[in-house]
């Protein structure tokens, strides 16, 4: 198989329990793949506290003329952008990171695991808040140029010190511009959207869909999970199945010779998928047992 790296980026750290072993921010084996699956949970809040530290060093009253020196720069202004940070800019930052991975070329395939719906969409809207970002990066740094220039003999430390921050901010932004970039390409990057059959899922996965085609974001896969087998006879599992049935027909609408969406379609399990052994009953049903 591929060697392939899956990140988690949901703060509830499910892929942990998922694959039944420990994680971190660094890649993980996990056992029983033959050295061809590796794991890791970003971790969101350490992603977004790094970045606020950042810049926070250089505007905190009595760090002497570098403060003075920072906020003459406008480096006060560019940190208040994070001082209250719209929802979902944390796994923006965290995300970043994938960035690094897919151009190391260490793994043939990286997934990301994202957290529901709402923070995938609140994704999709950050171009705007990068353009921002953009333009307070620019300003910053016409102001380094021109007051290093006029005051290199009196303020020549704290300007190095403020410019190297604004150099890391700036490998920061040119992150989040690969990353929409890499979002969009459609050669090396697709969404592929799991649901389940029912009305609730069936709504919120069609906004995804929308969504993600609106942004130009490639979908070619989504995957029904819970459906339950069609021999059950009670009456229960009879109304169950109906149900699904219409849940899975109107997924399959979303389907188009224009937008064509492969649908697989996974039977519910009567125990909980968790582990290596589990995992691969599932990839069974999802690909068949050729696929393990």
């Amino acid at each position: 198989g591929l060697k392939t790296l899956i990140i988690s980026t949901d703060p509830a750290h499910s892929l942990s329990d998922a694959l039944d072993i420990q994680l971190s921010g660094d890649p993980v084996v996990v056992d029983g793949t033959e050295g061809n699956l590796f794991a890791m949970e970003v971790d969101t809040k350490r992603a977004i506290g790094e970045f606020k530290d950042l810049l926070q060093q250089y505007v905190n009253e009595g760090t002497g003329v570098g403060a003075d020196l920072a906020r003459r720069l406008g480096l006060a202004e560019f940190s208040d952008i994070l001082a209250n940070t719209p929802p979902g800019i944390d796994e923006l930052v965290a995300l970043t990171q994938v960035v690094s991975l897919v151009k190391s070329g260490q793994f043939k395939r990286v997934i990301v695991d994202t957290a529901p719906t709402g923070h995938t969409l609140r994704l999709l809207a950050f171009p705007d808040f990068i353009d921002q970002f953009l333009g307070q990066i620019l300003r910053l740094k016409r102001r380094i140029d021109d007051l290093v220039a006029s005051v290199k003999n009196v303020f020549t430390g704290a300007a190095t010190e403020v410019g190297r921050a604004a150099d890391r901010v700036e490998t920061f932004r040119k992150n989040m511009t690969e990353l929409k970039e890499l979002f969009a390409d459609s050669e090396r990057t697709q969404f592929c959207v799991v649901t389940i059959p029912t009305e609730l899922a069936v709504a919120e996965s069609e906004r995804l869909v929308v969504s993600l085609k609106s942004s130009k974001m490639t979908v070619n896969n989504l995957i029904v999970n819970q459906i339950l087998p069609e021999h059950a006879t009670e009456a229960y599992l009879k109304r169950r199945v109906k149900e699904q049935s219409k849940s899975v027909d109107e997924l399959e609408s979303i389907s188009s010779e224009e937008f064509p969406i492969s649908i697989a379609k996974v039977n519910y399990f009567d125990e909980e998928v968790r582990g290596v052994a589990g995992l691969r009953n599932l990839s069974d049903s999802i690909f068949g047992e050729t696929a393990s």
